[in-house]
C-alpha cells in the first residue's frame, strides 16, 4: 500500500510540474506576443500571471513529491 502511495503522490507531483511548466511557458510567450501586438497592459498581466502561476505550480508539485517521499521513509522505518 505504501509503494502505491509513493507512486501516486510522486506521479501526481511530477505530472503537475510537467504540465504546469508547459502551460506557464505558453502563457508567458503569449503574454509577450500580446505585449507587442495587442495591448501592453494585458500582455504585462499575462506575463505576471505566468510567473506567479509557475511559482504556485512548483510549490504544489513539490508538496505532492514530498508527501510521496514521506510515505517512502515511513515504509522504510516500519521494515526495520
Amino acid at each position: 500500500m505504501r509503494a502505491a502511495l509513493v507512486m501516486i503522490f510522486s506521479g501526481i507531483g511530477y505530472l503537475l510540474k510537467f504540465i504546469g511548466g508547459f502551460v506557464s511557458v505558453g502563457m508567458f510567450f503569449y503574454g509577450i506576443y500580446t505585449l507587442f501586438f495587442k495591448s501592453i497592459a494585458v500582455g504585462l498581466m499575462l506575463i505576471g500571471g505566468a510567473v506567479v502561476g509557475g511559482w504556485i505550480v512548483q510549490i504544489i508539485s513539490g508538496i505532492f513529491i514530498a508527501i510521496g517521499a514521506g510515505a517512502a521513509t515511513i515504509g522504510i522505518k516500519d521494515e526495520e
